[in-house]
């Protein structure tokens, strides 16, 4: 079993006037092959987990890119077209693939795409086909979209701030994506947005409004026939359409099932939106 590991992560604060350009990237984290496993296989990230789970699942990890710097502006055109182009060659030259995991943020802008996760998921699942699974990792802070969600079989966000899951988190994608290849899943997700921002000195997990959400999310997790479900918390500092709050749950091949929870989630949240939001800057 094949699977390819890729990832363009970006945190994209728009209101930023210096833009993010390529050296950004390629001066602080641009790595290929097997110098993402020099620097990840025994890290504290998504890729970490993908390792630890090619170990534990008995399938064949190829990482094939990871180009990663902090929170800056808008990317340009010129960053995302070399950036993006590099790393669907790679995915075509190398292929072919059982499955793919992307290792993105959700919260990544560029002057072209304002939704450059989903263009990113969009080029990826043009390359493999509607047949190959594809599984996506996301930040918490992501600002979830259909985009995303249509062009992928399964997304699964961080569930803590500070971010303290994410080996764990993509564990459970890569458990999902393999199921999915040997055929024991069928992964179903909806999304649903909810027209509210949680402001940014509320959106701590470990206590507060917060802690009550993925209280919730944890609630969902234990139904029976879910696979999966994420808040997206959203990043306030992307002023795009989809930014905000959103809930996607993954079920085993029942639609009904995913978007009734993730309905039941958004309404719960929505009902905690003053305390979300009060007595904040």
């Amino acid at each position: 079993m094949r699977i390819a590991a890729l990832g363009f992560h970006h945190e994209t604060n728009t209101f930023q006037s210096v833009k993010t350009d390529y050296d950004a990237f390629a001066g602080y984290e641009f790595l290929r092959g097997e110098e993402i496993a020099d620097q990840h296989l025994t890290a504290k990230t998504s890729f970490s987990g993908y390792f630890r789970a090619a170990e534990k699942f008995e399938f064949d990890l190829v990482p094939l890119l990871w180009a990663f710097t902090g929170p800056t502006g808008t990317i340009t055109k010129d960053a995302f077209d070399r950036i993006a182009g590099e790393m669907i060659d790679l995915l075509k030259e190398n292929g072919p693939w059982d499955g793919v995991l992307l290792a993105q943020h959700g919260a990544a802008v560029s002057e072209e795409y304002s939704d450059m996760d989903g263009e990113i998921a969009r080029r990826v699942r043009q390359v493999v086909g509607p047949d190959t699974p594809v599984v996506m990792t996301l930040d918490l802070h992501s600002n979830i979209s259909h985009e995303q969600a249509s062009n992928t079989d399964a997304i699964v966000a961080f569930r803590t701030n500070p971010h303290l899951d994410a080996v764990e988190r993509a564990v459970e994608a890569s458990d999902i994506l393999v199921r999915t290849i040997r055929g024991e899943v069928r992964p179903v997700q909806h999304l649903v947005q909810v027209p509210m921002i949680i402001n940014i000195v509320k959106q701590p997990t470990a206590f507060g409004p917060m802690k009550e959400i993925i209280d919730d999310v944890n609630e969902v997790l234990q139904q029976n026939g879910i696979l999966s479900v994420s808040c997206g918390q959203g990043f306030p500092y992307a002023d795009v359409a989809q930014m905000g709050v959103s809930f996607l749950v993954i079920s085993d091949g029942d639609m009904d099932l995913a978007e009734l929870h993730a309905k039941w989630l958004a309404r719960r949240a929505w009902d905690r939106r003053v305390e979300l939001q009060n007595d904040s800057p």
